[in-house]
């Protein structure tokens, strides 16, 4: 879900580091709040409880995350970390409020929205067999 990226390098490398990254597929980047630092403001990196994000807001993801009752539920979003944050916080999905919490145990990354909605579907249409196959590919 998440990538940590060299925290010792001047901003210009961070830069590089950061656009590299997001062209190999990478999702979202992470910095611990210990690491931190003045290089990384101005890269549009969010604060969270547990450090700072990056996403990479130029795709789309499907997801799907185990809710407490085992059930899987499958949805998409162009924020994955902000998405899974707010399943988290029992502020997504009707169906997460009730059976939360969850954990991301899926996701595949698309370049459109219209790409991540049409696999969203598929993936609705599998059975529970198929859907726990997928995860453990």
């Amino acid at each position: 879900m998440k990538q940590l990226i060299p925290t010792s390098v001047n901003k210009e490398e961070l830069i590089t580091c950061v656009q590299k990254t997001f062209d190999e597929g990478v999702c979202c980047l992470y910095v611990s709040v210990e690491d931190y630092t003045k290089e990384f403001r101005g890269l549009g990196f969010k604060k969270y409880e547990d450090g700072y994000y990056l996403d990479n807001n130029q795709q789309s993801y499907i997801y799907m995350i185990r809710c407490l009752n085992g059930h899987l539920y499958t949805g998409w979003t162009n924020h994955l970390h902000k998405r899974i944050s707010a399943h988290l916080n029992k502020a997504g999905a009707k169906y997460t409020k009730a059976f939360g919490p969850c954990e991301l145990v899926y996701y595949e990354t698309f370049k459109t929205k219209q790409e991540a909605m049409k696999r969203e579907y598929e993936i609705k249409q599998y059975s529970k067999k198929q859907k726990e196959a997928l995860i453990h590919e």
